[in-house]
């Protein structure tokens, strides 16, 4: 699901106001704003989530970060961004699991 214009907006609101948001991770599964634009394929929605509170490195509950995600779901535009934006492709994994990631 692609945010709509009027979503973006709102959250571009929110977040001049409160841009700590960004970095807070949902009770549920442990996303912040970037995995959930990573999970999405939503480029505007990540550039709108990506702010000094953010750590580019933040995992889930499930140990994942924003890159991992945007690589199960197969959204390159989002892994080259996150890439610019300075996710480490070092070591690509997690102890139970294997990524491989089609950044190139």
């Amino acid at each position: 699901m692609v945010p709509t214009e009027e979503t973006l907006a709102v959250m571009q609101q929110v977040l001049a106001d409160k841009a700590e948001l960004a970095a807070m991770k949902d009770a549920f599964c442990g996303y912040t704003a970037i995995h959930w634009a990573a999970k999405h394929g939503s480029a505007e929605m990540l550039a709108l989530s990506f702010n000094d509170h953010v750590d580019i490195n933040a995992r889930t509950r499930g140990g994942y970060t924003a890159l991992h995600i945007a690589c199960l779901h197969g959204h390159h535009v989002i892994q080259a961004q996150l890439r610019e934006l300075g996710a480490p492709l070092h070591p690509f994994s997690l102890p139970w699991r294997s990524i491989v990631c089609a950044y190139g």
